[in-house]
């Protein structure tokens, strides 16, 4: 969102400075999110006396935020300061350092009497306080936060488990390698090698084992792969595990009749009531949201198959960034900088690190579906009294069925991106609801960005 003109900026500004100097009910959070939208656009009209006036007011916020608390406004400030570069000058910013160390302390004195504080605020503003630090060659300073910030992991949880207490640390080393802190270093290398027995028990912990014959995982690759283009491939596997209506009505079946052998893959989603559920409603039987909700579970089962595909399409090397890339980006009217941000989630699929790859592939693939609709005629905007807004991804994909070899791509995206009594994806995560970031829900999100290549794919090739 940005503000239509310098005469709506003006407007705004005013209000910001109250709110810095006395926010009275509202959170920091809302005022951080003022801050973040006006500072920028006053510094891109040149607005030098409200800028001024700003930065003033900020100090004041900042400094009756020094007590800890579950949201720390510090980190998007200063974060925000960096980006407005030559907004600030060197002892603006540097007059911020001493109140974010205070916040700081606070966090840790907080942590120490089990109050409300946050570890994350701890870690990463004593990130920023490290390097700020070491710029100033204060080293004793420096290698003090890094051990308060060791202190507070080892403090914060005792029964935190150790891959979660390993992926803290692996992102904090980079950092005291490069200051060069040997010492802080030697202790975090300690904690890490104390923590790997654990994590290899923790490994060992997994509920279930599935085995599949390698003879049949070999058949069908063979069968999709062979004296295929890698393009030919890509094309083959989006569109090969979208199941047809007779697979899904014949699972669903199934399930619908009772059927628990599979429960381990039992997918949450939301009943037609609001509620949260594990299972199918009994209450709903005959009717279209429970065989949604079949449905849903099916593809969970089929989602098997799928993860070995690209499992043995990765071993094989017929699936790299470089392949699918070249795929996605055949797409015509897509932008260059679009093509970027898809590279990363695909990246970040393929090294397995399903948080970062859903968490951009699924605004992506809205995207995608809103063009795939767009350049087939369809209108993706309303207009009401506010302006022009995009339709939600729902209304979009009910406005047409898309059959492609028999299979119902719309029902198919509906049921894994929209549908309440479906997987609901974009809106569980989108709205920060759901947080499992699953390995299934990873290779799903993958699998549509496929399909909708595969869907856009320039007609004379």
């Amino acid at each position: 969102m940005e503000f239509a003109d310098v005469d709506n900026v003006k407007e705004q500004i005013p209000v910001l400075i109250g709110n810095l100097n006395n926010r009275g009910s509202l959170s920091a959070f809302d005022v951080v999110q003022q801050v973040k939208l006006t500072l920028p656009a006053a510094i891109k009209y040149n607005m030098a006396k409200e800028v001024a006036g700003i930065k003033s007011a900020l100090i004041v916020f900042l400094t009756n935020e020094t007590s800890s608390g579950s949201y720390n406004p510090f980190l998007p400030i200063l974060r925000l300061i960096d980006e407005s570069r030559r907004a600030f000058t060197k002892d603006e910013k540097e007059a911020i350092y001493p109140l974010s160390f205070q916040r700081f302390t606070n966090e840790i004195k907080a942590l120490k009497e089990k109050q409300d504080y946050s570890l994350h605020g701890i870690i990463e503003l004593g990130k920023v306080l490290v390097q700020y630090y070491a710029k100033q060659q204060m080293f004793i300073e420096t290698d003090s936060i890094l051990n308060s910030i060791i202190d507070s992991i080892e403090e914060s949880e005792p029964n935190m488990p150790a891959m979660r207490k390993v992926s803290i640390y692996r992102d904090l080393v980079p950092i005291v390698r490069d200051l060069g802190r040997k010492k802080p270093l030697e202790r975090i290398n300690k904690i890490l090698q104390d923590n790997a027995p654990h994590i290899k028990d923790e490994m060992n912990l997994s509920s279930f084992k599935l085995s599949i014959p390698s003879d049949m995982i070999e058949k069908d690759f063979k069968a999709m792969s062979e004296g295929f283009t890698d393009e030919q491939f890509l094309f083959i596997l989006a569109l090969r595990f979208v199941p047809t209506e007779s697979e899904l009505k014949d699972y669903s079946d199934k399930i619908i009749k009772g059927s628990k052998s599979l429960s381990m893959f039992r997918h949450l989603y939301f009943r037609t009531d609001g509620n949260l559920s594990h299972e199918v409603n009994p209450d709903l039987e005959g009717s279209s949201a429970q065989f949604d909700q079949a449905c849903s579970v099916a593809l969970q089962y089929l989602g098997v198959a799928l993860h070995v595909m690209i499992m043995k399409g990765e071993e094989t090397g017929r699936l790299n960034v470089d392949s699918i890339m070249d795929f996605i980006a055949r797409i015509p009217c897509l932008p260059e900088k679009r093509i970027r941000i898809i590279e990363k989630g695909i990246a970040a699929f393929l090294d397995n690190d399903y948080i970062t790859s859903i968490s951009i592939l699924v605004p992506q693939v809205e995207y995608l579906v809103r063009l795939f609709f767009q350049t087939n005629g369809f209108t993706v905007t309303d207009n009401d009294k506010i302006g022009t807004t995009s339709d939600a991804l729902g209304t979009l994909l009910s406005k047409e069925d898309i059959i492609v070899c028999e299979k119902n791509i719309s029902n198919y995206l509906r049921l894994i991106l929209s549908q309440k009594t479906g997987w609901n994806m974009r809106n569980l995560y989108c709205h920060g609801i759901e947080d499992s970031f699953s390995l299934t829900h990873a290779d799903r999100v993958f699998h549509i960005v496929l399909l909708m290549a595969a869907l856009m794919q320039p007609q004379d090739k």
